[in-house]
């Protein structure tokens, strides 16, 4: 029904373009008067990720305000968004079609180091930094070097580093972009999505079911 699997050369691409992710990671309770269910917490941040270009190793940094960011448990995920967009029945001409949602997600499942030395957190600052810049296009992009030393210093002692080292297949990417319609029913959804506008979310989601079509 138009739901699939993406590999992982799509998947390691679409997280360098998102950058911004979720991380979901766990804590567990001191207090031994609970069951181990009812110990497990389950806490969720929004974070700035890079990801090596084999696709095995991420990389992020979040603030000590995290809750028990020091209590974080072995196993994390993260997940990352693409543009997503609602589709309306009316898309089609046949009317027995029912609404739906396009969308696109990665999730990167693994073991993660808490980073908090100097160096190390810097250097994430560093590399998330000019990934970052380098989707501006800028011709003087902005570097960690340009703030003055005690500033850079101040932030470090905020915030933490995550190495995450991926689990064996690494990362998995969902992309939703057609309810198995046919060449017909994917000419009238462009159209439909065409009319709508040129937002982004439109746009890549139309890119995606028009290179589906070739």
């Amino acid at each position: 029904m138009g739901l699939y699997n993406v590999n992982q050369r799509t998947a390691i691409e679409f997280v360098k373009n998102r950058i911004l992710g979720t991380l979901t990671y766990f804590s567990l309770s001191d207090n031994l008067g609970l069951s181990l269910p009812e110990r497990v917490n389950q806490h969720i941040v929004t974070a700035p990720f890079v990801i090596d270009d084999d696709g095995k190793t991420l990389y992020t940094h979040i603030r000590k305000t995290a809750p028990y960011w020091d209590k974080m448990e072995g196993k994390v995920i993260a997940s990352f968004y693409g543009p997503d967009d609602y589709i309306s029945a009316r898309a089609y001409q046949d009317p027995d079609a029912i609404s739906t949602w396009h969308f696109m997600r990665v999730d990167a499942r693994g073991r993660r180091e808490i980073i908090d030395d100097k160096a190390g957190i810097l250097g994430i600052l560093a590399r998330t930094s000019d990934l970052a810049e380098s989707k501006d296009n800028a011709r003087n992009p902005w570097n960690i070097g340009v703030p003055s030393p005690g500033k850079v210093d101040r932030l470090s002692d905020q915030i933490f580093g995550l190495r995450i080292s991926l689990d064996e297949g690494g990362l998995t990417g969902y992309f939703k972009f057609d309810q198995g319609e046919t060449h017909s029913g994917k000419l009238s959804l462009i159209e439909y999505l065409t009319l709508r506008g040129a937002e982004y979310p439109k746009t890549t989601i139309l890119r995606m079911i028009q290179d589906n079509l070739k």
